[in-house]
């Protein structure tokens, strides 16, 4: 299994150095509430909210470059400056894991690092936004 962050306007790719324990997904729905006097409080569905995915890992200093375990090594601080990147210029990423389902065009939403052990290393929490696109449809065509 590997994660990969694809930036969708120049195509390239970052693969994740090290694979984390877990990945969490979190889905929702979104609800209208009404208070009814006669009934209290009603909540309507009315869509789907977007889709989280978060989970938290290690970035390897250069002193465990050449581990097994390391997929792709790549400078901790560089791949700090990438999210960062990704965050403010809000890129939109393709977010794929694979042999999962997990395939889906995301936002970097927030990230947090800090040092870790004498290697270099940076643990580091992530999450990740679904991204979907405004479709405004309009019906009939004035002339």
């Amino acid at each position: 299994m590997d994660i990969y962050l694809t930036d969708l306007e120049t195509d390239e790719s970052f693969q994740f150095p090290m694979m984390p324990r877990d990945i969490k997904l979190s889905a929702g729905k979104i609800f209208q509430s009404y208070t009814i006097v006669a009934l209290g409080e009603i909540k309507i569905p009315t869509g789907c909210g977007l889709l989280r995915f978060s989970w938290e890992g290690m970035l390897p200093g250069a002193a465990r470059a050449r581990e097994p375990y390391v997929r792709e090594w790549q400078d901790p601080i560089e791949v700090q400056a990438l999210w960062e990147y990704y965050r403010t210029e809000s890129k939109k990423l393709r977010l794929l894991v694979t042999e999962t389902p997990i395939n889906y065009d995301v936002y970097l939403d927030q990230y947090s690092t800090k040092p870790t052990g004498g290697y270099g290393d940076y643990t580091y929490n992530i999450s990740l936004l679904q991204a979907k696109d405004l479709i405004v449809r309009v019906s009939g065509a004035e002339g």
